[in-house]
């Protein structure tokens, strides 16, 4: 009986300690799979979560993410890949370098830390210019590092600010509109002064680089990045000779013609017309871009719907990302409506870029066709209307 009791002791010690060890992976797997990160598809993010209850944030926030990078890739010509890979933690309790964001360079893998303490308070706008600092200054060290200079970040948080908050677009008319009262009432310095420090709020920041990019020409700002990889410091001096190619007096001018004139162009909501519908319609073709797409009956443009049949290919990537890019730099300035149908056509391109089954791809392609025609008519009709 001794010996049965002695067996019955050493069984269940020996099942506690299964179960203990058991309950020990388990709860090892689960924190595994908290802190294991999401990742874009171009490897440029990694979204993590502190704990269990922030884990559904991730993937917001890397769709965050990716919407600020795709606007500003769309804007400045820039392209994937740089100097590492910016890390995002959702839930973060790192001392904050902003209101409800903490911000730290990282090491040898990794370009940035960027810490957001709770997704759903914090200031979109800032969290965007943040991205967007470190966007432009990762990219800014991979060239650096390609040119063999001396890799340090030059971009100011200013100019990123302005940038995001430019390219976002919730906000521009307010933007314009306070920026043109400042000038109109004498309170708005030089130009040669707001290209030191973005004239010190956001708002003027988003209106000077709408001027920028506009005045500069298409892609102006990598001219600008391959100045600064050489070498050039960041100034307002760099910013004007760099993005503009005009002397101070020249620059002055420009602005101060480009503010006046802003009241009568397309950044006013509502704005966009019959002829810019349109002309969306033609820019709907991709064309080819290597020797796989080339060999397709000559060099003619493809449609959408053409686009999607064809088997996946490095041409068909290339083709859907460089039609996407120039779609979005088409709706830069241009209204709410006109935006969200480019964005549509702009979510099937993705997925023909990232290889979706064609069942998925047929369904987004029908989805922006329907909201084309819908806004298109809208136009039409309101067009008919006022010519009654």
């Amino acid at each position: 009986m001794r010996w049965c009791a002695h067996v019955a002791v050493v069984a269940g010690l020996g099942l506690a300690t299964v179960c203990g060890a058991q309950q020990e992976r388990a709860r090892i797997r689960e924190l595994l799979n908290v802190m294991q990160p999401l990742t874009s598809p171009d490897g440029t993010f990694k979204v993590r979560a502190v704990d269990e209850e922030r884990k559904p944030q991730r993937l917001p926030m890397l769709n965050f993410c990716r919407g600020v990078q795709q606007r500003l890739m769309a804007a400045t010509g820039m392209r994937t890949g740089g100097g590492g890979v910016i890390f995002v933690v959702v839930g973060s309790e790192e001392e904050e370098t902003l209101e409800g964001i903490s911000l730290a360079r990282g090491g040898e893998m990794v370009s940035y830390m960027i810490g957001v303490r709770n997704p759903e308070t914090v200031d979109t706008a800032l969290l965007g210019g943040v991205v967007t600092a470190c966007l432009l200054n990762s990219w800014l060290m991979g060239e650096q590092e390609r040119a063999g200079t001396a890799e340090e970040e030059k971009v100011p948080l200013w100019f990123a600010q302005g940038m995001a908050m430019f390219l976002e677009g919730l906000q521009r008319e307010a933007c314009f509109e306070a920026v043109e009262a400042m000038m109109m009432e004498g309170r708005l310095g030089t130009v040669a002064e707001l290209l030191e420090d973005g004239g010190g709020d956001r708002v003027t920041a988003a209106v000077l680089v709408a001027w920028l990019l506009e005045a500069g020409g298409k892609y102006c700002y990598l001219r600008l990045q391959e100045s600064l990889a050489k070498g050039a410091k960041w100034s307002g001096e760099e910013l004007r000779e760099a993005l503009l190619g005009m002397t101070a007096a020249e620059a002055q001018v420009s602005w101060d013609l480009w503010v006046q004139q802003c009241r009568w162009r397309v950044y006013r909501p509502g704005m966009t017309s019959e002829g810019v519908w349109g002309r969306l319609r033609q820019q709907l073709y991709v064309y080819p871009v290597d020797s796989p797409m080339k060999a397709l009956e000559g060099q003619r443009g493809r449609t959408f719907g053409e686009l999607l049949e064809m088997t996946p290919t490095t041409g068909r990537r290339r083709a859907a990302e460089d039609r996407m890019l120039a779609l979005r730099m088409s709706a830069v300035g241009r209204s709410k409506s006109y935006q969200e149908v480019v964005e549509g056509y702009c979510e099937f391109l993705t997925g023909v870029a990232e290889g979706e089954r064609r069942e998925r791809l047929r369904t987004r392609l029908q989805i922006a066709e329907a909201m084309y025609l819908a806004a298109y008519a809208d136009v039409k009709g309101l067009n008919k209307e006022q010519g009654e």
